[in-house]
Order: structure tokens, then C-alpha cells, then sequence
């Protein structure tokens, strides 16, 4: 273990990636017309909590090494909704997870991963440029996101809940993400 990188214990990466893949597999079953909001919001909501299994954080992006792995969701949609009820009072390695809704983004800065809803969509350029250089992982379920310098854009390709990244955005903030992920990606892009 590096001395300024903390490795969660993690699941195997065939594990880990099975999830990501099952989560593809159930929504490659329906159409794009098909797709009900609930159970792809639920979907998406899996694939976000399996994420930060893909991720290294660095030190001091928790501030004690018993704190919590603290999601934020800023905005409302079905998505921000089902990681509430996914992910509060999880663990994730050593940690537990938990979620907060913020009402500004000012608080999304003590968080380890920030989920923007599609409501947000308008100021990402604003919350993208807040978070510039710190150690959270942006996510959010709108076109064109990493493009725009978030993290990781979840995206429907073919009926299928996938997702882009921008590694150059995450590297700056100094997280690591694992080749794995890179590789399950359906695009890695530059902003």
C-alpha cells in the first residue's frame, strides 16, 4: 500500500465486475423504449455503488481513517432517489457509507462521491469548476458529463446502462481508477 493512497479491502475484481455486468445484462433484457424509469434508475443506483470498488482515494480525502465514505446527491430525480435507499448504512470496505441529500453545494466538498441529478444539469459547469482539485468522485446521469469535465457520465447505449469516463478530471483530483473500470467503460474521454 502506497503511504498516501488507501486501498479498501475490496471484493474480487471478477466479483466487483460481475455486478457492473449483471447490471448491463438485466437492462440489455428491455428495449429502449421498454425501459421503465424505476427499475433502470434502480440499475444505475447498483452501478454507482459499485463504483468506488474501482476507485482509490487519497488520505486525506476522509478526515479520520474511521470516517465514513459519504455520498452526497445534490439534486432530485429517480436515480438520487434509489441511491439513497442502495447505499445508506452500507459498508464499503472498512467504512460505512453514508448518504446525504445536499441543499448546496458547498457541502459537496467533504464528500467522497456526489452523485448530480438531471435537476442539476444546468449548473454543472459552476459544481464541476467548485470541485476542481479535490478527491470527489463526480458522477451524474445526463449527456455529455464527462465531456464537460465530471467523472463519470452513466449513459443508455442499446438499452444498456453504461457509462463514461473522464480519467484526466479524476487523476487531477488525485483518484486512481482501476484499469478494470477503464475497461468496462464505454467511453474514456478527455474534457
Amino acid at each position: 500500500m502506497s503511504g498516501s493512497v488507501r486501498r479498501f479491502p475490496r471484493l474480487s475484481v471478477a466479483i466487483a465486475a460481475s455486478a457492473i455486468v449483471s447490471a448491463h445484462l438485466l437492462a440489455a433484457t428491455q428495449r429502449p423504449a421498454d425501459v421503465n424509469p424505476a427499475p433502470e434508475a434502480a440499475i444505475k443506483a447498483a452501478v454507482i455503488a459499485n463504483l468506488p470498488k474501482f476507485v482509490e482515494w487519497p488520505l486525506n480525502a476522509f478526515q479520520s481513517p474511521s470516517a465514513p465514505f459519504i455520498v452526497g446527491v445534490l439534486g432530485d430525480d429517480p436515480v438520487a432517489d434509489s441511491i439513497v435507499s442502495v447505499l445508506n448504512g452500507k459498508r464499503l470496505g472498512d467504512r460505512a457509507v453514508s448518504v446525504s441529500r445536499l441543499s448546496k453545494l458547498e457541502d459537496a466538498s467533504s464528500c467522497q462521491l456526489l452523485y448530480l441529478a438531471a435537476s442539476e444539469e444546468r449548473r454543472v459547469d459552476a459544481i464541476v469548476k467548485s470541485l476542481e482539485g479535490r478527491p470527489v468522485l463526480t458522477i451524474a446521469d445526463f449527456n455529455r458529463f464527462a465531456q464537460r469535465g465530471g467523472m463519470v457520465g452513466l449513459i443508455v447505449q442499446d438499452g444498456k446502462v453504461r457509462f463514461e469516463i473522464n480519467e484526466r478530471a479524476a487523476r487531477a483530483s488525485g483518484l486512481r481508477l482501476s484499469a478494470n473500470l477503464l475497461r468496462l467503460a464505454a467511453a474514456v474521454v478527455a474534457s
